[in-house]
């Protein structure tokens, strides 16, 4: 039943995500388009699977931060594909969004503990990625969130947090040995990291 409510409130919200997205008042004039436009509703089908997938196996108190994550990821993720860069509007909502039913399920639950280990995966998943920009492999875009998705991570404890910090980057690595081989991209090209950086996060919520 859980998992049905989750994916239902998925699909609204992915719904109206994708609405916004196809939009497309985030652009800017420099931007260089990858996907097709009519690609955005791709978003509603998958956020909705992966609200379902979440409602499904993670503890219950904490469904509705995951929910709100995935479909604000699955959006910013294909932003991310179109114009390698994650909009600070939908980072601020997705965050927002989780953090208050975050706080909200504490509060009913009891749980206030987990609000610290949530702010804990919040800063270091974010000083993970801030160590990548220094090193060039990754964008500030990235390290936000990469901030929002240890926050709602957090929620589950620390291994969580770890496991989906490695699934991410399992993800980026294969992804881009895959365009490697297939050569759809050289070594200097740059990828957008953030459809990586929710997968690992979603994985590590459905199995933490």
């Amino acid at each position: 039943m859980l998992a049905a409510i989750a994916a239902a409130g998925g699909l609204v919200l992915a719904a109206g995500g994708a609405w916004w997205a196809r939009r497309g008042s985030w652009r800017r004039p420099e931007d260089t388009r990858r996907m097709r436009a009519g690609s955005v509703w791709l978003v509603v089908p998958v956020a909705t699977v992966t609200a379902g997938a979440i409602g499904a196996s993670a503890p219950a108190v904490w469904v509705p931060a995951g929910v709100l994550y995935a479909v604000g990821g699955v959006v910013a993720g294909w932003i991310d594909l179109d114009v390698h860069r994650l909009p600070n509007k939908v980072l601020a909502v997705t965050g927002a969004g989780a953090g208050i039913a975050a706080v909200l399920a504490a509060a009913v639950g009891g749980r206030w503990d987990a609000l610290a280990w949530s702010a804990g995966g919040a800063v270091g998943l974010g000083l993970v990625y801030v160590v990548m920009v220094v090193l060039g492999s990754t964008g500030l875009g990235d390290v936000k969130l990469a901030f929002v998705s240890g926050m709602v991570l957090g929620l589950q404890g620390w291994q969580v947090v770890v496991r989906g910090a490695a699934a991410g980057i399992l993800v980026a690595g294969l992804v881009a040995a895959g365009l490697l081989i297939t050569r759809r991209a050289t070594r200097s090209d740059h990828l957008a990291f953030g459809p990586a950086i929710v997968a690992g996060a979603v994985v590590a919520l459905c199995v933490g």
